[in-house]
């Protein structure tokens, strides 16, 4: 259909004979609570939006858990504005007890100047995609930023949404003053079954063509700097961020995985054959989305780091890349291990360590400080190669 329920969400309350459910149908990138009475002899007629703001302008993205005689819920507002919790009474509209209101963090991010968040559209394979484009406090359209993608991708899954959100893409674009754009490409979740089914029995191909091409939008724009674009991801991100720089489409010049999964011989079973069914019955297409093409690696910077104790993705996968980037003579990337640490790298302080490897290599392939210094001595309109010294 045109929009969804949430699964998980649906709560039946026979004794009010109401049906409470969370949907996107005013927004693939919101959520609100819905109410239906089987009272009516047409329940569908009686749906009504408990959580919809009046200003079609308004957005918003909302969660509920109910009590176990659906009597309360439990509502969190999650975004965009800053998060709140309330219990609500589905016999009272007018109740309202306050959980939790986030005071001291809106009154701390008040002497911040936070990056604006804007959504836009952009084409590929003759689709419509919805991307978030975060831009510094002080963004000037006159100016050249360079641009860093950040990518999930993996199927069903979604970024792009209202949600709030702090985090490290928040630092890359207050702190280092980039761009930085989340696209859900084709694969991922909550616009419909058409838009999430392609890339079954290929995965590894539709989303690469989406991010590369939205990487050629941005690239096309007035106010970025087309030289100095990166990628990155963790997990099926760093898979995605791998087959990007693997494409060799000339779009992204740095690259930073973490985690990735580089062959789905090596994945999980369960999660794996769902999409790409056995070995057996698909060998082409696990041919095609493992990571086999070393070219593209001679023609980007490329960083991966990986957790040895990994039980998601096994460290073999990084061990299988390496080989084969050393088989090639490739040696224009860096590989960071993390001793024990899981999925997740956070054993002995690696997970602090692995977004401070993050921000230094991707300053270090925009330029390091000589970028730095001619982009302000230009006024921030700097674009292109460093100039050499004869």
């Amino acid at each position: 259909g045109d929009w969804e329920v949430i699964a998980g969400t649906v709560e039946v309350d026979a004794k009010r004979q109401l049906v409470h459910f969370i949907s996107t149908e005013r927004s693939p990138f919101e959520r609100h609570l819905y109410k239906i009475s089987l009272k009516d002899k047409e329940p569908a007629s009686t749906k009504t939006c408990i959580t919809c703001p009046e200003d079609p302008e308004e957005h918003a993205y909302y969660s509920a858990s109910f009590s176990p005689k659906s009597g309360y819920y439990i509502l969190n507002y999650e975004g965009p504005g800053i998060p709140n919790t309330i219990v609500k009474k589905v016999d009272d509209p007018s109740f309202r007890a306050v959980l939790q209101d986030n005071l001291d963090l809106r009154t701390l991010l008040k002497d911040y100047d936070l990056p604006k968040t804007h959504m836009r559209t952009v084409s590929s394979g003759g689709i419509e995609m919805t991307a978030m484009e975060l831009v510094p406090a002080d963004f000037d359209a006159k100016k050249k930023y360079p641009v860093l993608f950040h990518v999930y991708g993996g199927p069903g899954s979604q970024l792009v949404s209202y949600r709030f959100d702090l985090s490290w893409q928040t630092f890359v674009a207050s702190q280092l003053g980039f761009i930085v754009v989340t696209v859900d490409g084709r694969g991922t979740g909550f616009q419909g079954r058409k838009y999430r089914v392609g890339v079954r029995g290929r995965l590894g191909e539709l989303e690469v063509i989406d991010q590369v091409n939205a990487g050629r939008h941005w690239a096309q724009l007035e106010y970025v700097d087309e030289y100095r674009m990166a990628i990155w991801g963790w997990s099926y991100g760093g898979y995605m961020t791998t087959k990007v720089i693997e494409a060799n489409d000339g779009v992204f010049t740095t690259g930073m995985a973490v985690a990735p999964v580089t062959d789905w011989r090596y994945y999980d079973s369960v999660y794996t054959e769902r999409y790409m069914k056995t070995p057996k019955l698909n060998p082409q297409g696990y041919e095609q989305s493992a990571v086999n093409n070393m070219t593209g690696f001679r023609n980007a910077k490329y960083l991966l780091a990986h957790g040895t104790g990994d039980d998601n993705v096994h460290f073999q996968h990084t061990a299988v890349l390496v080989d084969k980037l050393t088989l090639e003579d490739i040696h224009n990337y860096r590989v960071q291990i993390y001793p024990d640490s899981n999925h997740a790298i956070r054993h002995h302080n690696a997970n602090k360590n692995v977004y401070y490897l993050l921000t230094e290599y991707l300053i270090e392939s925009f330029g390091g400080h000589e970028y730095k210094h001619i982009y302000n001595e230009m006024g921030g309109t700097f674009s292109g190669p460093l100039p050499r010294e004869d």
